[in-house]
């Protein structure tokens, strides 16, 4: 049924839909809260298929490729090491506010504690 994906999760063109926009920092324009409400069901919709999926058996995949596992031992990760950043004062001088040695950005969630 429409407004109903998969698994019993339903979407709702309005706050729903308007409250992930809101999240995701996306305008939408009047009207296309149904088209991507529709949309995003489609994508539930996809995983709850992807969820029946048997996979057992099936190794764990640790790279994308041709769709074959690597020889034993081929994967290989860089090693763990600490390494010298940028230096903290160029970072600041470079930003255009900086407050008490930290980056100042305008507050985007909640109230203004204080």
């Amino acid at each position: 049924p429409a407004g109903a994906a998969a698994g019993g999760r339903a979407l709702h063109a309005g706050a729903e839909v308007a409250g992930v926009a809101n999240l995701a920092r996306v305008e939408l324009k009047e009207g296309e809260g149904e088209k991507v409400s529709e949309r995003m069901e489609g994508v539930l919709e996809w995983f709850d298929e992807l969820q029946q999926v048997d996979v057992e058996g099936v190794p764990p995949a640790t790279r994308a490729g041709d769709g074959h596992a690597p020889p034993e031992g081929a994967t290989q990760f860089r090693a763990d090491e600490p390494v010298k950043c940028a230096d903290q004062d160029a970072l600041l001088a470079a930003a255009p506010v900086v407050e008490d040695g930290y980056f100042r950005v305008p507050q985007i969630l909640g109230e203004a504690e204080g």
